[in-house]
């Protein structure tokens, strides 16, 4: 409950601070807030606590097949084929000239 009341104190500083009228203010510190979210913390504070993310996003597969692709110039682009034969066709292009991949 708390950081909604601080929510709310800074949504009502915002609204004065742009000169918004009292009706509008009195609206603002009438709102359900019960589904927002607090603001996000600044970058200075995510260096020091640092967000955290799964590493792992999907489980390992096997391609069904792989080949080199000719692009000329005497260079050539590895491929994989995977997935579900019948789904939508996608292709994802990883890394390029200066990704260091």
């Amino acid at each position: 409950r708390h950081s909604f009341d601080m929510l709310r104190k800074f949504s009502l500083l915002s609204l004065l601070a742009q000169g918004s009228s009292l009706r509008m203010m009195a609206s603002a510190a009438k709102a359900d807030l019960r589904y927002v979210s607090m603001p996000a913390t600044d970058a200075a504070n995510q260096v020091g606590n640092p967000v955290t993310f799964p590493t792992v996003l999907y489980p390992e597969i096997e391609p069904t097949s792989t080949g080199l692709l000719d692009v000329g110039d005497g260079h050539s682009l590895y491929w994989e084929q995977s997935g579900n034969p019948q789904g939508v066709p996608c292709i994802f292009l990883h890394g390029g000239p200066g990704a260091g991949c």
